[in-house]
């Protein structure tokens, strides 16, 4: 009997010991969804593809997703092979391609990046209906050779490896579209593109280039990366490219444009931005299918008065100019929907900025405000608004006029308090007030109904005003 007794209290135990098991396993398996939940609300905020502005949690690296297909041990590369078409062996720590790959005839696509490849075997010819090679981030130090043996390749990828010079003629790769060799150590570059009818892209960003000669570029070509290169010369081939629409050569050492360089009749985007241009010709509205400028960090004083007449520029950055008064032309750009003046030494904005009534993002963050000019109030349709890392010290009530507002970023300031008016700011989303000297919030603010998230990092808030806004404001994510 006490052996019974015994037993039953024994398997009590154990069943109440395995319910709290239970329990506690998913209630922690719903904190860590809560927290991932949280993570992806602070990382994911994005603005627009024109203009990033501050987020929380910008460090923490994104939770890994594999892609479909990946090969989990490269070893097991067996069976029937022959017929593969697609292959992924990112990520598997591999020095060479494995031979079982060569049995592949029918190969089409390959990814080896993020591997530790050196070079490749000359086996690798044998891939004779590989269109697409993935090779980014491994140990490369020389361009493969064997790649221009392969005459169905399209796309070429090779960032982030060692490769030094690049010498080099594409003249077999007819079907080529898109090549990429950005993120190396490339100084000496000679190549060839001839019968290359069908490239497109081109993307050498991120080397030690001194000199690109855009000869060698079919008339094909819509796009052209040079970002941060050591590139001090544009030469006047530039202008045979009549059908490239995107190019950016930011961060080089430029100074001037050749005349040629206004032949870009089909340029949409371009970005001259950190380079050493003192002066824009009056020819630059030639370019009139521009939509995009990106002229900031250049030693600019004044824009051609033709700019004024470019109809299709919908986006102007300026920003990191060091000037005190923004040029006057820029008020007559009429359709101007994005404009970033930000890093600047800007007090004040001229009235005629009222002009923009198109506007929508405006970036005039890093500059020298004290608060934010009335002017700003009178544009209709501004749905972004970046002020932070300024010296205001207070906010407006006419603030009640944006009523189009989605995002709100006056972090960094000396911010003591929020108007009442802010409630009518029905369409806003996310308001960023982090290092400011902010003790409370006005109660209006509850009716903020749209508005998702909430900084008020590094403020002057006690702990029972930020559980009495947690309680206000129940549907928003808040950061403290």
């Amino acid at each position: 009997m006490l052996y019974s007794s015994n037993t039953y209290y024994l398997k009590k135990t154990v069943f109440i010991i395995s319910i709290f098991i239970f329990f506690s396993e998913l209630l922690y398996a719903r904190e860590k969804s809560i927290e991932m939940n949280i993570v992806k609300a602070e990382v994911e905020v994005y603005f627009s593809e024109q203009f990033q502005y501050f987020c929380q949690n910008q460090k923490r690296k994104p939770i890994p997703i594999n892609r479909k297909g990946t090969a989990r041990n490269y070893k097991r590369l067996s069976g029937d092979i022959n017929s593969t078409k697609s292959l992924s062996l990112e990520g598997q720590n591999i020095t060479t391609v494995p031979a079982n790959v060569f049995k592949m005839k029918d190969l089409i696509k390959l990814d080896l990046s993020n591997n530790n490849i050196e070079e490749l075997p000359k086996e690798f010819v044998s891939l004779k209906k590989l269109r697409e090679i993935k090779l980014n981030k491994n140990k490369l130090k020389l361009f493969p050779l064997e790649l221009l043996e392969l005459p169905n390749l399209e796309i070429i990828e090779l960032a982030g490896n060692q490769i030094s010079s690049l010498e080099a003629n594409f003249s077999k790769l007819k079907k080529l579209e898109r090549i990429d060799i950005s993120k190396n150590k490339i100084k000496d570059i000679n190549i060839s593109f001839s019968q290359c009818d069908f490239l497109k892209n081109i993307d050498l960003s991120g080397n030690k280039i001194r000199y690109f000669n855009f000869d060698e570029c079919p008339y094909s070509v819509e796009s052209i990366n040079l970002d941060k290169n050591q590139i001090s010369v544009i030469p006047p081939s530039v202008g045979n490219l009549k059908k490239m629409h995107y190019l950016s050569l930011a961060d080089n050492y430029l100074t001037e444009l050749p005349k040629e360089f206004y032949q870009l009749s089909s340029l949409k985007y371009l970005d001259l931005s950190a380079n050493e241009i003192a002066e824009l010709s009056n020819d630059f509205s030639k370019l009139n299918s521009l939509c995009t400028l990106n002229i900031g960090g250049n030693r600019l004083k004044d824009l051609p008065v033709s700019m004024k007449n470019m109809g299709n520029l919908t986006v102007l950055k300026i920003s990191h100019s060091k000037t005190r008064l923004l040029p006057s032309q820029i008020f007559q750009m009429s359709n101007l929907l994005a404009l970033d003046i930000s890093g600047n030494h800007l007090k004040k904005v001229s009235n005629s900025l009222r002009n923009l009534r198109k506007i929508k993002e405006l970036d005039l963050s890093y500059n020298n405000f004290t608060e934010i000019p009335e002017i700003i109030f009178e544009l209709p349709l501004l749905q972004h608004l970046n002020m932070s890392y300024n010296f205001l010290n207070k906010i407006s009530a006419n603030i009640k006029s944006l009523g189009q507002l989605v995002t709100l970023n006056l972090t960094d300031n000396n911010i003591n308090e929020l108007p009442n008016e802010m409630v009518f700011l029905q369409n806003c989303k996310i308001i960023l007030l982090a290092n400011n000297k902010i003790k409370y919030l006005p109660d209006s603010l509850s009716n903020l109904s749209n508005l998702r998230m909430l900084d008020l990092k590094q403020n002057l808030l006690s702990n029972s005003e930020k559980e009495r806004i947690k309680r206000v404001l129940g549907n928003t994510r808040f950061i403290f």
